[in-house]
Parts: C-alpha cells; structure tokens; sequence
C-alpha cells in the first residue's frame, strides 16, 4: 500500500506505509440521484446524522493543470 504526495509529472512522490490505519466498512453506497447541489448536501448531512462520517472522492484530472482563480 502506498500513498503519494501528487501526480509525478508534478514532482509528486509515491511512499510505502509502514503503518496502516485500522479501518472497517460496514455499509457503503452512493448518493446519486439529486436535483441539484443543495439536494446533494441535504442527502450527505442525512447520511452523516443517521450513519456517521462519510467518505468521498475528487476525480481530479482536470486539475491537474489549474492555475488558480
């Protein structure tokens, strides 16, 4: 298991983990049918009321060349 800094065209590093979290998933799913972004964050703060923390990803291709602004 390794986990990296940023992309390596960027100068990122890629480290082995000496120590791994101890982490278990009892449930997991998607929230994907909403009507817009507020509906999105209604159903994540349900989900974080009834379950617990939640997770999430960033497809973050196209940020790879973001200059800011």
């Amino acid at each position: 298991c390794r986990t990296c800094s940023t992309y390596a065209s960027n100068g990122g590093e890629c480290r082995g983990l000496d120590v791994f979290p101890n982490a278990t998933v009892a449930e997991y799913g998607k929230i994907e049918d909403y009507e817009d972004d507020a509906d999105r964050v209604m159903k994540i703060k349900k989900e974080v009321h009834t379950r617990g923390p939640v997770s999430a990803y960033v497809q973050a291709d196209p940020l790879v060349d973001f200059m800011g602004g």
